[in-house]
Protein backbone atom coordinates (compact mmCIF):
# COMPACT_ATOMS: atom_id res chain seq x y z
CA UNK A 1 0.00 0.00 0.00
CA UNK A 2 1.08 3.67 -0.29
CA UNK A 3 -0.55 6.59 0.71
CA UNK A 4 0.05 10.11 0.49
CA UNK A 5 -0.63 12.67 3.30
CA UNK A 6 -0.60 16.53 3.26
CA UNK A 7 -1.55 18.47 6.57
CA UNK A 8 -1.68 22.78 6.09
CA UNK A 9 -1.76 24.72 9.38
CA UNK A 10 -2.04 28.50 8.92
CA UNK A 11 -1.96 31.12 12.36
CA UNK A 12 -2.79 34.55 11.52
CA UNK A 13 -3.14 37.49 13.41
CA UNK A 14 -2.57 41.34 12.59
CA UNK A 15 1.39 41.65 12.83
CA UNK A 16 2.45 38.13 11.93
CA UNK A 17 1.68 35.39 9.83
CA UNK A 18 2.98 31.86 10.28
CA UNK A 19 2.13 28.50 7.79
CA UNK A 20 3.29 25.33 7.40
CA UNK A 21 2.68 22.66 4.97
CA UNK A 22 3.32 19.01 5.33
CA UNK A 23 3.64 16.24 3.04
CA UNK A 24 4.43 12.69 3.30
CA UNK A 25 4.49 9.72 1.03
CA UNK A 26 4.02 6.08 3.15
CA UNK A 27 4.82 3.50 1.17
CA UNK A 28 4.21 -0.52 3.01
CA UNK A 29 7.02 -2.39 2.29
CA UNK A 30 5.54 -5.54 4.90
CA UNK A 31 2.33 -5.26 7.47
CA UNK A 32 4.90 -3.93 10.42
CA UNK A 33 6.69 -1.57 8.50
CA UNK A 34 7.07 1.17 5.94
CA UNK A 35 8.98 3.65 4.49
CA UNK A 36 7.58 7.17 5.13
CA UNK A 37 9.19 10.42 2.85
CA UNK A 38 8.26 14.01 4.40
CA UNK A 39 8.46 17.72 3.40
CA UNK A 40 7.70 20.58 5.36
CA UNK A 41 7.91 24.02 4.17
CA UNK A 42 7.51 27.19 7.11
CA UNK A 43 6.71 30.55 6.27
CA UNK A 44 6.56 33.11 9.48
CA UNK A 45 6.31 36.88 8.39
CA UNK A 46 7.87 38.51 11.28
CA UNK A 47 11.38 37.42 11.34
CA UNK A 48 14.50 39.46 12.05
CA UNK A 49 16.54 41.57 9.24
CA UNK A 50 18.49 39.19 7.69
CA UNK A 51 17.10 36.13 8.26
CA UNK A 52 14.96 34.14 5.44
CA UNK A 53 11.27 33.76 5.84
CA UNK A 54 10.67 30.48 4.84
CA UNK A 55 12.13 27.22 5.87
CA UNK A 56 12.11 23.41 4.40
CA UNK A 57 12.55 20.31 5.88
CA UNK A 58 13.18 17.18 4.64
CA UNK A 59 12.97 13.26 6.02
CA UNK A 60 13.18 9.77 5.70
CA UNK A 61 11.78 7.55 8.26
CA UNK A 62 11.43 3.85 8.88
CA UNK A 63 7.92 3.23 10.85
CA UNK A 64 7.08 0.10 12.34
CA UNK A 65 3.59 -0.52 13.10
CA UNK A 66 2.54 -2.62 16.11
Amino acid sequence: NTSVEDTLQVEAGPENRHYQNDIGLSVNMTRKMALKLGYQVRYNSDVLPGIKSTDTLTTTNLVYNF
